[in-house]
């Protein structure tokens, strides 16, 4: 984070996700969940230099900024809860306990959907990479 601009406010934000359509939210997700996961490599890298003191600045505004993001990502769930969809892949809840897997196959033939976190689920899927800590998981 720049030194000159601040962090959206909660309810900035939550004013802003709720004129976002159901495919834009899960993006935003993935986005968040994507910035987490290399916020905690470069604390897992900053750790080697915990003693000097820039170091242990940035692992601070890390794990601060990996706070909000979590915060956020609860916000985006939340929001999509209450137009009556799961997180997961966006299904209707009725829809979700049919077919629990992101990879099965949807009402239209589509099997993960047209979004990108689809893809990359289905692809991850398909690989074998299922157990692997890489990527982002919706």
């Amino acid at each position: 984070m720049s030194a000159t601009t601040s962090p959206i406010t909660p309810e900035a934000f939550q004013l802003a996700i709720a004129d976002l359509e159901l495919e834009q939210l899960h993006v935003e997700s993935a986005r968040l969940h994507n910035s987490i996961y290399h916020l905690e490599r470069s604390n897992i890298a900053l750790e080697e230099f915990k003693d000097d003191e820039d170091c242990r600045i940035a692992i601070g505004e890390n794990v601060a900024t990996i706070e909000r993001q979590r915060e956020r990502i609860e916000m985006i769930r939340v929001e999509v809860e209450k137009r009556g969809f799961m997180m997961t892949c966006g299904k209707r809840k009725e829809e979700a306990t049919a077919a629990t897997t992101c990879g099965a196959p949807e009402a239209n033939g589509n099997a993960g959907g047209d979004s990108e976190a689809g893809r990359n689920q289905q692809n991850s899927t398909e690989s074998g990479g299922g157990d692997e800590e890489e990527g982002v998981y919706l």
